[in-house]
């Protein structure tokens, strides 16, 4: 990991246990149980299934296919889309005329960055539920 993809609040991999950001420096992370741990030391969490119902994304299956869906306002969602491997984002508009979606160019395989997509899209920290 590089520390300028990571933003206070990120969870991040430290000794097999999410934790979150608390500090960044060049060379070292402040965690939130106080443990400062190089940043060579630190391991993304990758994005699944699991972590995106802990956020609160509604899930969908078509067989093998996966949707998850979540509002972030009104009638705005965050959708992603299963790739085997990362997650294709969509922004959508949903109403009573039907969807408009607005893809979104990047696909995500990490919980760090779905937290970064979803502050810049909200301005607001995305929780667990």
């Amino acid at each position: 990991m590089k520390t300028n993809e990571l933003r206070i609040g990120n969870l991040v991999n430290y000794n097999n246990l999410a934790n979150s950001v608390r500090g960044i420096d060049e060379t070292y992370i402040e965690l939130f149980d106080n443990t400062y741990a190089y940043i060579d030391n630190i391991e993304p969490i990758p994005l699944t299934e699991d972590w995106l119902i802990k956020f609160g994304f509604e899930i969908k299956r078509d067989g093998e296919f996966l949707q998850a869906d979540l509002c972030i306002r009104d009638e705005f969602y965050l959708c992603c889309y299963d790739l085997t491997d990362s997650f294709d984002i969509s922004y959508q508009y949903r109403n009573d005329d039907g969807i408009d979606s607005i893809p979104v160019l990047m696909d995500l395989q990490f919980v760090h960055e779905l937290q970064n997509l979803y502050f810049a899209l909200t301005g607001k920290e995305l929780k667990i539920k």
